[in-house]
């Protein structure tokens, strides 16, 4: 269809020229015309629409602990800003809350639950704030009632990062991403680990930290703003960007930061990105070396390989079971042995066998 703009400057076009004969006259006009149509589409080429599935985010951050007890967090209104913005910039639509009270969270939760049921599509929590693991449940924590002694009644009084997952999960969205930007201080003696629990196909849940480690947030997150940042690269995987985060936060060494982590159970297929432009997938090399959180990791890449034929079994050779493996994804290792803190930053508690 033809805009209505270079309708009205052909419809003028007549007026504009004076005795030319019927035969030219009419093979300007054409050129005109055409000249015309050929810049509209060059101009719509050189800005493509960009469209998305239908995709919805809630992005709750709590700041002011006074109420609770614990000590305020300055930095997370500029979390607030950055994460709701580069959400807008990738087709999300986001609601955000500040300061929310415990009702009004669970009610933004039911009506983000609610939408994700409507649309399906891709879902994004978000939430920066204290938090605290008991019984293998991230614990989000608000600001403005006091908690139960020792953290007696956290289902009562807080939100499980895990419940609101396990509900996004029975949503018809096919992607679903939680990220916390929160401590993960085990409050109980038996609270059993947070990354125990299974995932959906298609589920991604971010961690600003490993294990008892706590988040910095003075100036805002370096976890949120360099996750952000990564997420408006065109075609970067969630794993890549995890990847891209862990890079640039290895670099600080100092006692309020450790590596962040993830989980996920993503299609081995998959191509899902915040930014839908034109991939750029990164490119590592075997045995290539990288430093996260202070430890030297070597880049396994997938293969698959033939076994030996025939085991040794009692000291009689006898035909391998298991002659062909294969391991589809890549994955880092560690060049050396974990020591013991090493472990215990990662996984909080040292298995009791130590």
């Amino acid at each position: 269809m033809i805009p209505a703009k270079i309708i009205s400057i052909i419809e003028r076009f007549p007026k504009t020229v004076k005795n030319l004969s019927y035969l030219e006259f009419g093979l300007r006009r054409w050129i005109f015309i055409h000249w015309l149509l050929a810049s509209a589409a060059f101009s719509q080429a050189q800005e493509p629409e960009q469209r998305f599935e239908n995709r919805t985010a809630l992005v709750i951050c709590v700041a002011d602990y006074e109420g609770a007890g614990f000590h305020s967090l300055p930095g997370i209104d500029i979390d607030k800003t950055v994460m709701t913005e580069a959400l807008q910039k990738t087709g999300f639509e986001v609601t955000t809350m500040f300061n929310p009270g415990l009702a009004e969270a669970r009610a933004a939760v039911d009506d983000f639950i609610d939408k994700l049921n409507d649309r399906g599509g891709a879902g994004f929590f978000y939430f920066s704030g204290h938090g605290v693991v008991a019984a293998k449940h991230n614990h989000l924590l608000f600001g403005k009632e006091r908690l139960s002694e020792g953290f007696s009644n956290l289902w009562e009084e807080a939100i499980s990062a895990q419940v609101v997952l396990r509900r996004m999960e029975q949503s018809p969205a096919q992607t679903r991403i939680v990220l916390l930007d929160c401590c993960r201080h085990r409050v109980t003696e038996f609270s059993g680990s947070d990354l125990d629990n299974p995932l959906v196909e298609g589920s991604f849940i971010g961690y600003a930290t490993s294990g008892e480690s706590v988040p910095a947030h003075v100036k805002g997150s370096r976890y949120t703003e360099s996750f952000a940042r990564h997420m408006l690269k065109p075609g970067i995987s969630l794993e890549d960007i995890q990847l891209l985060v862990n890079q640039d936060l290895s670099s600080r060494n100092d006692h309020y930061w450790s590596l962040p982590m993830f989980r996920d159970r993503l299609p081995t297929s998959n191509t899902w990105s915040f930014n839908m432009g034109e991939s750029k997938p990164m490119i590592i090399r075997p045995g290539q070396i990288r430093e996260f959180g202070g430890i030297q990791f070597a880049w396994c890449p997938g293969d698959s390989a033939l076994l030996p034929p025939t085991e040794i079994k009692d000291g009689v050779e006898v035909p391998g079971k298991f002659p062909h493996h294969s391991i589809q994804n890549g994955f880092w290792i560690s060049q050396t042995e974990i020591t013991r803190w090493q472990w215990k930053s990662l996984m909080g508690s040292l298995p009791e066998s130590l």
